[in-house]
């Protein structure tokens, strides 16, 4: 950790219980004054028998949920892509009926 001291900004814990605080404050060889202590693993997990399991299948849904957020993000392009020519499309087609009607021929022959 001395040798790391130039690296070393905010502080830093070794894992022999040696520890450099911003202060400037050094512990190193003596554990009495070291505050962190790590507990010691039994070699078990205390994991649930199931707990890899359901994150593979929690990390599936959330793929799936994006690849169904996508698609409906395509399928809602098109769609509004749909709705805009089919507008245009009934504009163009009023404008027609109006146009070849009897009663707007007959206006306008009266126009004239």
């Amino acid at each position: 950790m001395v040798q790391a001291l130039p690296c070393i900004s905010d502080g830093a814990l070794s894992l022999d219980g040696g520890m450099i605080r911003t202060t400037g404050v050094f512990c190193l060889g003596s554990r009495e004054d070291v505050d962190v202590k790590f507990p010691k693993s039994s070699g078990m997990s205390n994991l649930p028998e199931n707990y890899f399991e359901t994150e593979n299948r929690l990390k599936e849904m959330k793929w799936k949920k994006d690849i169904f957020l996508d698609d409906i993000r395509r399928e809602q392009t098109l769609l509004d892509h749909a709705k805009f020519s089919f507008e245009i499309k009934k504009q163009e087609f009023v404008r027609f009926l109006a146009e070849s009607s009897p009663y707007a021929t007959q206006a306008q022959a009266r126009a004239r």
